[in-house]
């Protein structure tokens, strides 16, 4: 469907999977040509910022424009080393964006 042109990679969370099964997806996504942002919708970043590894970043800049959706729930869950995992993918070129959900008592 060439009308399909931003594709969002999200339900569990692609970054659980390894860097091959993800490089594959992606791969596929790119030869779609009519196709012009691709969008990763995570937590990992957040909770497991080790994840977020010069390999993954690397492979993730191979696929330009490529987009991370980073979902906070908290400013408390912006520790240094998740500075640390959000600065490697900003120096790689990948822009990162908060998507949050509002919660009564957590980030209202």
């Amino acid at each position: 469907h060439p009308e399909i042109r931003d594709v969002l990679i999200s339900g569990g969370d692609p970054l659980v999977m390894d860097n091959r099964k993800l490089e594959s997806i992606l791969e596929n996504l790119r030869a779609i040509p009519s196709l012009d942002i691709v969008r990763i919708g995570t937590k990992i970043p957040v909770v497991l910022p080790q994840r977020i590894t010069p390999e993954l970043v690397a492979m993730l800049k191979r696929f330009h424009p490529l987009y991370m959706s980073i979902h906070f729930l908290h400013p408390a869950e912006i520790t240094p080393e998740v500075i640390q995992a959000c600065n490697m993918l900003a120096d790689a070129g990948i822009p990162t964006f908060s998507q949050t959900v509002l919660l009564a008592g957590v980030n209202d």
